[in-house]
């Protein structure tokens, strides 16, 4: 979507067509969003993982209008059918409206194991036969789900846990970066802290103070 967008034949295109468009896999920036947006299309964030169904979060687009999506853009929508979904902590017990946790899936649709992988199976599914996505994420008063990170990619820095995807996403909406990517590496005061790796549009230029800011802010 961002590399169409961004194609000089963009703004003659007909996009009359389309009464919608999902994104899964990775999420869309909303500075991405808001240039289809403009052109009057629905474009949303998705969510689906394979072992549970594979499309399980969606926003309900028959029912919102634009201004509605963008208020709503940074969650990935609500449950679709057949699936159940729960936000647990690390014990396995779920947690209150807007905190985050792991989401874990049962449903129907859920497979029933890796082939020939006991050990990996055993890892995923729980003994009540709920699968565990390893994403992080937390559902707000609406019921919309947003998913900040993954339980591999969180860094924790002076006892706090990080999710390198909300930092991500506050660098990507400076108008002068391209592509930003957040890791974890090792120190010696915070055990880890956070590394950006920024890639500026072409003729930008941003010191890393401006970056830091951005940040802070």
């Amino acid at each position: 979507y961002k590399a169409m967008a961004t194609h000089p034949d963009f703004p003659e295109i007909d996009l009359t067509c389309f009464r919608w468009l999902i994104s899964g896999a990775a999420p869309i920036s909303r500075r991405t969003m808001e240039l289809y947006w403009a052109r009057g299309v629905k474009l949303v964030n998705g969510y689906g993982m394979t072992e549970i169904g594979p499309n399980n979060l969606a926003m309900p687009l028959n029912e919102m209008s634009i201004p509605e999506i963008r208020d709503k853009c940074a969650s990935a929508g609500r449950p679709m059918y057949f699936n159940q979904v729960r936000i647990v902590d690390e014990a396995g017990k779920d947690v209150p409206e807007g905190q985050r946790g792991e989401l874990i899936w049962r449903g129907n649709l859920i497979f029933g194991g890796y082939w020939k992988d006991p050990q990996a199976s055993a890892d995923i599914l729980t003994p009540d036969g709920w699968v565990r996505s390893g994403d992080i994420g937390y559902c707000d008063e609406d019921g919309f789900y947003y998913i900040c990170g993954r339980i591999k990619n969180m860094f924790i820095t002076g006892g706090e846990n990080i999710f390198p995807l909300e930092i991500e996403e506050v660098i990507a909406a400076h108008p002068y970066v391209a592509d930003c990517c957040v890791l974890g590496v090792p120190d010696d005061k915070w055990g880890e802290v956070g590394k950006a790796l920024v890639v500026l549009r072409s003729g930008s230029t941003l010191e890393t103070e401006d970056i830091r800011g951005l940040v802070r802010a």
